[in-house]
């Protein structure tokens, strides 16, 4: 059964993380994301279709809402036309405006905050670090296993490589290779029928045991990829995709790549790779090359995964770009050793020896870009290949040594992404996401390879949607334009006959965000210079406001002239807010 049948209708279509699609630069058209964590970038996939809601009903008003510069929202949202028509007013002379940072030719790395893209990244960090107060973790088992089963039928028992010491998991993640025979035809047509008895074999195995769903199945020729979950856990997996890339005839062949699937369990992103690498002892380089092309040709790509692509293409998610990678398979990486002197180590346990010349180890201390960023767990079994198929020990001639060398050619690595605990936490916590608790290999025969298991206990994203747009609207709220004055009523000057009455007025941009503001609704008798004003956060600008001599009274050189001299005029900010002042010739 296909993954998309077996998941079913509870599986949540909904995405995962808000952040992402909270801010945009709207250039030419084009939506940009706001991931989360700058180390995470676009692991994140879609905007909750309940976060305005959330939003509103945490207490976030419809006006702030349509502040948030994102189309994807609120509809009739201004987008950036406000910020970028702020940065392209006229600046004043350093004599009016009171900061150290001349607002004149300022770029917008000076003021972080002066840009869409600026506000975007600080809201992002914001959010980040108060991820704790919406964010827990829960613990999920993961069983990653890899055999080579040399086209074997599947008729052995499966227990004592699914179920080591009776230990159950949350998630199986299986990869098989040669589950046809890679010849003449063979190796180049799927045969499903092979890749579906083993399917259907493993999933007896797993049914003796509990209850679980299988949510991928995909054989390109030899190499198939499975993952089961625990039934209650099917309806917390979504986004998944499989992909597969064939690296084998002419570099394309299914003979030999990966087939790959990438998944969502909660707000954690999985990404599974199933691989069968070049053989022979001297085809290093093409294994390496075969890892390159697996990375080059595999993107995921699924309906609603857009950004700022061109001509509208689907993002494509790359295989690193995930919190969590497994990468399993027959590597096919073998030990520089003739055969006798492998067979007589491994018979001593003296593993150190073989490690030195594990091509596996010793490609990647020569090159730090080959399965960068991935771990593996040590090793502390026997060589998996080349086994006897009915029996102990390896493959050996009449003279009783082995015709290959004995090699790790089946191996398992892991990769997390390093923002998983968020930005606040240790390396050493960090490590903590998952943790390997077992790396063996079974004693299962059958195949010329012995099968390899690993076990890990990996933490999970769960997030209160609730609290997390609590912390957005906090964080938003910070960002609304604030003016503050020095003072909201302004007392004449002693009256001097012919000599207007000059007065300053300061007024300081107190919030996060540049803001423009006007000088309005003067009455005849008092004028302001400026009548408007540029303010990137911090900075303040003197108004001097005038009144002119005649409306005051001679014969008692004062402003009192019949009445009590006493005049308003608005400050408005271009986000709506209003500052009344008052001018008058009395004390408050």
């Amino acid at each position: 059964m296909l993954a998309s049948e077996e998941i079913g209708p509870g599986v949540s279509s909904n995405s995962v993380v808000a952040s992402e699609l909270l801010l945009e630069e709207d250039l030419n058209g084009i939506s940009e994301w706001a991931p989360l964590s700058s180390s995470s970038s676009k692991m994140r996939y879609g905007i909750s279709g309940s976060l305005s809601d959330s939003l509103r009903d945490s207490g976030v008003s419809t006006e702030l809402l349509e502040q948030m510069p994102h189309k994807g929202l609120q509809n009739g949202i201004p987008g950036t036309e406000r910020a970028d028509r702020q940065r392209k007013q006229p600046s004043l002379g350093d004599s009016e405006v009171m900061s150290p940072l001349s607002m004149e030719g300022l770029p917008d790395s000076g003021e972080p905050l002066a840009s869409p893209r600026g506000r975007r990244d600080w809201v992002s960090r914001q959010v980040e670090e108060r991820e704790s107060e919406f964010t827990q973790y829960q613990d999920l088992t993961v069983f990653a296993g890899t055999w080579n089963v040399c086209a074997a039928e599947p008729t052995m028992d499966l227990k004592d490589w699914l179920f080591v010491n009776g230990r159950k998991s949350d998630v199986y993640v299986i990869g098989l290779q040669e589950v046809q025979p890679l010849k003449s035809v063979s190796a180049l047509i799927t045969n499903p029928s092979c890749g579906k008895r083993w399917s259907e074999h493993i999933a007896s195995a797993l049914a003796r045991e509990g209850d679980y769903v299988r949510v991928c199945e995909k054989q390109m020729v030899g190499i198939v990829l499975l993952v089961f979950v625990r039934a209650p856990l099917k309806h917390d997996v979504r986004d998944l995709v499989v992909m597969e890339a064939g690296t084998g005839f002419m570099s394309a062949g299914g003979n030999k790549g990966a087939v790959c699937v990438r998944f969502q369990i909660r707000e954690t992103s999985f990404c599974c790779v199933a691989c069968h690498l070049a053989a022979q002892q001297d085809s290093v380089a093409r294994r390496n090359k075969d890892y390159r092309e697996i990375l080059r040709k595999i993107f995921f790509v699924k309906d609603g995964w857009e950004e700022d692509l061109p001509r509208g293409v689907a993002n494509p998610k790359s295989i690193r770009e995930h919190d969590i990678v497994l990468w399993l398979g027959d590597l096919n990486y073998r030990i520089d050793m003739d055969s006798a002197s492998v067979l007589k180590a491994i018979n001593q346990n003296e593993f150190g020896k073989l490690f030195a010349q594990d091509q596996f180890v010793t490609e990647r201390a020569g090159d730090h870009t080959l399965f960068e960023g991935f771990r593996e767990a040590p090793i502390v079994f026997a060589p998996t290949y080349k086994t006897r198929k009915a029996g102990d020990g390896y493959e050996v001639g009449k003279d009783g040594i082995p015709k290959r060398p004995p090699s790790w050619t089946d191996r398992i690595l892991w990769r997390t992404a390093p923002h998983l605990l968020g930005s606040n936490t240790s390396a050493e916590q960090k490590n903590l996401v998952m943790q390997c608790l077992d790396y063996e290999k079974s004693l299962i025969w059958g195949s010329d390879h012995r099968p390899v298991f690993a076990q890990f206990l990996v933490k999970v994203k769960e997030v209160d949607e609730a609290e997390r747009a609590r912390v957005y609207r906090e964080v938003y709220e910070s960002l609304v334009p604030e003016v503050k004055l020095d003072s909201d009523w302004l007392r004449l000057p002693r009256y001097r006959r012919g000599r207007a009455a000059e007065m300053n007025l300061v007024v300081k941009n107190a919030g996060m965000v540049p803001l423009r503001l006007e000088v309005q609704n003067l009455p005849p008798s008092v004028a302001s210079f400026p009548m408007a004003a540029t303010l990137h956060s911090g900075e303040q600008v003197i108004l001097r406001i005038t009144v002119d001599s005649s409306f005051g009274d001679e014969r008692k050189a004062s402003w009192d002239g019949a009445a009590a001299f006493r005049e308003t005029f608005d400050i408005t900010v271009e986000d709506g807010q209003t500052r009344k002042v008052t001018v008058a010739s009395s004390r408050r």
